[in-house]
């Protein structure tokens, strides 16, 4: 500043004429810190967290999860940004980004949270309306609900693990939707991919069918996606802790 603030000796500190003046406005500058610190709640498991999820891996998978979570951090909110696009998470202000595909952004912190594989899936109804059993010769005659993104150019890749293959299906619709995919599926009206732990319910109730099982579109891993480790929030962290605990 150009002034001395402070006299120093061998025995004592004393403020100089100028630093007495200055004392005061440095004192509320250093208060008015401290209590901005403590409204960022850093310490306090309270406040909003920033999420961005696909709209169908947030129905399917975060909401049941959350609902615990919320029981046991009432104080805590849960602002949702959905989205099939990704969004870019630092610009948007989001602290917590769950990604359904390989990361494919630079920069930041990418914790795995479980394998997955997308699958396909058809009703008993479809089956008996079409009277047939699925197999790789014919499911090709079956209608169809496509998703532009897991069918470049209307055609399906699929694999064992070792064969690649490709599908021109005969008949089909499309979206950009994969919870109207799924509805459709579900309601007898076409064959369709998805992810295979979000069927696992309904195959086992009857609703589905997963159809050849040993051919899939592709494998994928559900991660959870953030900026830093640096500097997180009490409630980002232990949302982060909680979902990496109960990921299966």
């Amino acid at each position: 500043m150009g002034v001395r603030l402070i006299q120093r000796t061998t025995r004592q500190l004393s403020l100089t004429v100028d630093g007495q003046a200055l004392y005061p406005s440095a004192k509320a500058i250093a208060q008015g810190l401290a209590e901005a610190e403590e409204n960022l709640n850093h310490n306090k498991p309270e406040g909003t967290i920033r999420i961005t999820a696909p709209h169908d891996f947030a129905v399917t998978w975060l909401l049941p999860k959350i609902h615990i979570f919320k029981k046991l951090h009432p104080q805590i909110q849960l602002d949702y940004i959905l989205s099939f696009d990704k969004i870019d998470i630092v610009k948007e202000g989001i602290d917590l980004a769950l990604r359904v595909s390989h990361i494919e952004e630079e920069g930041y912190i990418a914790r795995p949270l479980f394998p997955d594989k997308i699958g396909l899936y058809c009703s008993p109804a479809l089956i008996n309306e079409m009277g047939q059993t699925p197999t790789i010769d014919n499911i090709s005659s079956f209608p169809w609900i496509l998703y532009g993104a897991l069918a470049p150019n209307n055609v399906i890749p699929l694999s064992n693990g070792s064969c690649n293959i490709s599908l021109q299906p005969e008949n089909f619709d499309k979206t950009n939707s994969p919870t109207l995919m799924r509805e459709i599926i579900l309601d007898g009206k076409a064959v369709g991919f998805q992810r295979e732990r979000a069927m696992i319910e309904k195959v086992e109730t009857g609703q589905v069918v997963h159809i050849l099982p040993e051919w899939y579109q592709r494998d994928i891993c559900c991660h959870l996606l953030y900026p830093s480790r640096k500097n997180l929030s009490l409630r980002t962290r232990l949302l982060i802790e909680y979902l990496l605990e109960y990921a299966e």
